[in-house]
């Protein structure tokens, strides 16, 4: 799924999420955690912050010290859905699920098979996490 996908294929979904009408859903998703450890310093020093990480940096900008430099640059990231719902390092609030509404036709999802996930900031459109669950 995700090995096939590239920036072109995201804005294309994106954009046909964005298209479609509102739809309520009541969606069931197993339980799960994925948790990604990731050492950004091959990627800085390939972007050419590579003088960040040795001792003749000078980030004292920062807070004015000459010793100032990075040792290593780690991501973290977290994933956790159980039944009390959805919870994730790169979320900062609680998301707020309405009640059904009894009036409105509600369409039910059930999720049992591999599937990609996206959390988007609704303001900004950014995309804050994307992944995927590749086994139940």
């Amino acid at each position: 799924m995700c090995d096939k996908l590239d920036m072109k294929s995201l804005n294309a979904l994106l954009n046909q999420l964005d298209d479609s009408s509102e739809r309520h859903l009541v969606l069931s998703l197993p339980k799960f955690t994925i948790k990604t450890e990731y050492d950004l310093e091959d990627g800085f020093k390939r972007l050419g912050l590579k003088s960040v990480f040795n001792s003749s940096a000078d980030l004292s900008s920062i807070n004015g010290d000459k010793k100032l430099h990075l040792s290593q640059v780690i991501h973290k990231a977290f994933v956790e859905i159980k039944e009390e719902g959805i919870q994730s390092s790169e979320l900062s609030e609680l998301l707020y699920i309405p009640a059904v509404n009894p009036f409105v036709r509600h369409i039910p999802v059930k999720v049992n098979k591999p599937f990609l996930f996206i959390i988007r900031d609704n303001n900004s459109d950014l995309i804050l996490m994307l992944g995927q669950l590749r086994v139940l």
